[in-house]
C-alpha cells in the first residue's frame, strides 16, 4: 500500500477509518486551479529563475489570468510571495532542491506492506548542514505528527549526513514564518515503533485482504 504521507495522521487517528476510505473509489478530484497550489507554484518558480521575484511575479499573475475568472484574490496571492521571498532572504539558506520526491526510509519488516512518499516542497543548505522545509496554508503546530521525525532520518541517511545536520520544519504562507524542528535518536526511534505498531494494526485490520489490495 502506498500512503501519502500527509495521509499519516489520518492512518493514527483511525486505522479502520482509513482503511475503508481506501475501499471506496475516489471521484477525479482536480487540484490544478487551487490558488494556493498556484501560489507554490510560483514560490518553485522564484527559487528555479534563482530568486527573481519579478518573474515569480508575472508567472503567478500570468497564472491567475489563464485559471480564474475572479482575479481579487490577485494582489492578495502576490502579497503573499512578495513576503516567502522576504521571509526566505531573511533566513540566509542556500536553495539545494525544490519539489524533491521522498520515499521513507522504512525497516523491512514493514517496508514489504507500505511505501510512505511525499513531494517535499523545498530542502535548503544551511550553514550546519539542510534543512527540509513542508509549506502550510495557514497557522498549524505540526511537532508532534508522526512524520516529521521519520521525514528528518531519511534525509539523513539519503544525504549522508548526521541525524543533528538535518533539522525538518514548516512555512506558513499565512504569517509568512518558519518552524523548524530537530528530533533526537530516540525520538526517531520512538516513531519508527509506532509506526511499526500502526502497519501492524493495518495489516491486521485488513484480513483476509492484504495491504496490497488497497
Amino acid at each position: 500500500m502506498k500512503i501519502p504521507l500527509r495521509e499519516l495522521e489520518q492512518v493514527r487517528k483511525d486505522p479502520r477509518a482509513y482503511l475503508r476510505k481506501r475501499e471506496r473509489p475516489s471521484g477525479n478530484e482536480f487540484f490544478g486551479k487551487s490558488k494556493y497550489l498556484t501560489l507554490q507554484r510560483a514560490a518553485f518558480h522564484y527559487h528555479e529563475e534563482r530568486g527573481d521575484l519579478e518573474s515569480a511575479r508575472k508567472y503567478l499573475r500570468d497564472a491567475y489570468t489563464r485559471q480564474f475568472k475572479d482575479q481579487r484574490s490577485l494582489q492578495a496571492g502576490l502579497d503573499k510571495l512578495d513576503n516567502y521571498a522576504a521571509a526566505f532572504e531573511r533566513l540566509g539558506n542556500s536553495v539545494f532542491k525544490v519539489r524533491d520526491r521522498l520515499t521513507l526510509s522504512l525497516p523491512e519488516a514493514i517496508s514489504r506492506e507500505i511505501s510512505l512518499t511525499a513531494q517535499i516542497p523545498r530542502l535548503d543548505l544551511t550553514t550546519k548542514g539542510y534543512a527540509v522545509w513542508l509549506f502550510s496554508k495557514e497557522p498549524t503546530d505540526l511537532r508532534s505528527e508522526l512524520r516529521l521525525p521519520l521525514i528528518q532520518e531519511t534525509y539523513s541517511k539519503k544525504l549522508s549526513a548526521a541525524l543533528n545536520e538535518v533539522t525538518v520544519g514548516v512555512y506558513d504562507f499565512a504569517t509568512a514564518n518558519y518552524e523548524g524542528y530537530s528530533f533526537t535518536q530516540r525520538e526517531v526511534n520512538r516513531a519508527t515503533a509506532e509506526l511499526v505498531q500502526l502497519v501492524d494494526r493495518l495489516v491486521s485490520i485488513a484480513r483476509p485482504k492484504t495491504l496490497r489490495e488497497f
